[in-house]
């Protein structure tokens, strides 16, 4: 497992551009919790018009882990 993990930090709501890719360190699972290693994730325009846009809907279910990352 590597020491540290990309993420992406929205600075503030808009498109892409108001996010940055940074990294950050990979803490030990607490007790009773698992760690996965992420392969590959992925963001397409429905993530980005829904989530960065700034507007928040309470009606939607959460998101499915297994539909949006790949890992062992």
């Amino acid at each position: 497992m590597p020491e540290n993990a990309k993420q992406v930090i929205v600075r503030r709501p808009g498109g892409y551009q108001t996010s940055i890719i940074d990294q950050t360190p990979i803490e030990p699972p607490a007790p009773g919790h698992i760690q996965v290693e992420v392969k590959a994730c992925g963001i397409n325009f429905a993530d980005i018009a829904r989530n960065w846009s700034g507007r928040l809907d309470l009606n939607q279910r959460p998101p499915r882990p297994e539909r949006l990352f790949k890992g062992k």
